[in-house]
């Protein structure tokens, strides 16, 4: 199943940020003089059964100290249950901008915190970019980063944009954050859904209600903000929601219930053996399904009825995903979740290929090698490819990132999956899923290292790759509903 980190960090983070980042807007300006620093507030974070499971703090300020500079400084906490199992995460971000125009970033570093592992992403201006310095499981490397205009006027310019332009529904905002995972900024766009007028106290508040989508992760959710551009709420997609709150209500949380049950995709009647299901026709229902993607093993179709498609599921019912030319060169590069230039990783790599000559005999030896080497649990979560090497021990997630950092140090593309597996008739559900595609003869293929398939079994339900099948992850997640129509089992 997927890990919390991939699951809330990546995206409850990424939303977060972009949140209040603005990269297409040449109206708006930063004015120091129009802001009162320090600009503190505080967020209860809410899982799909509407019980508290953490806090947020989004803090900025003005330091006259040494340099002057304006600081941006973000921690998150957050606990919670999977599987029966409590996880604790921390993160805390920190950016540094000169305090004179154009306001550029100066430095930015992320840590995140979760059970016994830590990784630190720092970035550094230097004369030609910026070095992005990267520590995990006891090593540190370095990739160069170039952040272009990024700066102090990103972070505030949707408050800027709310507040003095008051845009009307459909007004759009294209936004840009710095994201230290890759080493890239990344895009989003904002749109005004609504403009709604609320009574509190007698008094009527104007708030903004905001669609988001992001380059990274597809459309995200929906966030509302007051006529002030103070961010109040935030959902991201059906699972996870953001509350303005007071410090101290904020931070008073407790483990809600299991996150596991809760994201599941039930299914009206039992399969069969998921590892012998060869073919399988669903109808899948619920507002967010038309995000569901065609796919190597997998074909969608529309129907009559608003909300509702029919997905055929297996090698047979798949549409051809050619690997363009931009996916190929994405998908054999080293960022700081990948570290595919490490020589442990590149010895690693070579071990599990062998003699292999051909990429497909290279891919089926590496399914095969990352199944034996990683025992699966789901009590052991590193997060990084050097923790993964230490414990040899993991969910499907920690599986794909392996596969993924082996595959790509082979010299085969390859990029991580999200979507649904049938979990077995003991549960009859669907749940969280992680596995890979590997580009072979021009086009993606999938395989899944979790369960030793170089050829996947039909019951994984796709929501493609690892830019956009995040994000549709969170949207479907509690809010599709699943009936079989077809089923054949291998005989």
């Amino acid at each position: 199943m997927r890990i919390l980190r991939g699951l809330v960090c990546l995206l409850l983070v990424a939303s977060l940020y972009s949140l209040r980042a603005a990269e297409d807007a040449p109206k708006i300006e930063f004015v120091p003089a129009e802001f009162t620093f320090p600009i503190s507030d505080w967020y209860g974070i809410y899982g799909p059964d509407g019980k508290k499971i953490g806090f947020a703090h989004m803090h900025i300020t003005e330091s006259k100290e040494g340099t002057p500079s304006f600081v941006n400084h973000m921690t998150m906490h957050m606990q919670m249950k999977a599987m029966g199992n409590e996880i604790r995460m921390d993160m805390d971000e920190t950016e540094v901008f000169d305090a004179q125009p154009p306001y550029q970033v100066r430095s930015s570093t992320a840590t995140i915190v979760q059970g016994p592992t830590t990784q630190k992403v720092h970035a550094e201006r230097g004369d030609k970019g910026m070095d992005l310095t990267i520590e995990q499981g006891g090593k540190s490397r370095t990739l160069k980063f170039d952040p272009q205009t990024y700066s102090m006027t990103d972070v505030v310019s949707q408050t800027i944009w709310l507040k003095k332009q008051k845009p009307a529904v459909g007004a759009k905002l294209s936004v840009q954050h710095a994201d230290l995972s890759e080493g890239v900024l990344s895009t989003d766009t904002y749109t005004v859904a609504s403009v709604k007028e609320v009574p509190v106290n007698g008094v009527p508040v104007t708030y903004f209600e905001l669609q988001v989508s992001s380059s990274k992760f597809g459309d995200v959710g929906l966030a509302r903000s007051d006529a002030e551009g103070k961010l109040l709420s935030a959902k991201i997609g059906g699972l996870l929601e953001m509350r303005l709150e007071p410090e101290d209500q904020a931070k008073d949380i407790g483990v809600s219930s299991d996150l596991f049950v809760l994201s599941q995709a039930l299914v009206d009647k039992p399969l069969g053996n998921p590892k012998d299901i060869t073919h399988l026709v669903l109808e899948a229902s619920g507002p967010p399904v038309g995000k569901i993607p065609n796919g190597p093993c997998q074909s969608v179709e529309k129907t009559d009825q608003a909300n509702v498609v029919i997905v055929r599921m297996g090698t047979k019912d798949g549409k051809p995903a050619e690997a363009t030319k931009e996916e190929f060169d994405e998908a054999l590069t080293e960022t700081a979740e990948y570290p595919v230039k490490d020589a442990q990783v590149i010895a690693l790599a070579k071990e599990a290929v062998g003699d292999a000559k051909t990429d497909r005999e290279k891919v089926d030896r590496l399914v095969h090698f990352v199944y034996k080497y990683v025992e699966p649990t789901y009590s052991v979560k590193p997060t990084t490819v050097f923790d993964i090497l230490k414990t040899r021990k993991g969910d499907c997630t920690v599986h794909t990132l392996l596969f993924t950092a082996l595959a790509r140090a082979a010299g085969i593309p390859a990029r991580p999956v999200q979507g649904l597996i049938y979990m077995g008739d003991k549960f009859k559900a669907f749940g969280g899923h992680a596995w890979n595609e590997v580009a072979l003869d021009g086009h993606w293929v999938p395989v899944d290292s979790t369960w030793d398939e170089v050829e996947v079994n039909a019951c994984h339900l796709s929501f493609g790759s690892d830019k956009h099948g995040m994000g549709t992850f969170v949207a479907l997640i509690g809010q599709i509903k699943l009936k079989l129509k077809e089923v054949e089992l291998r005989k």
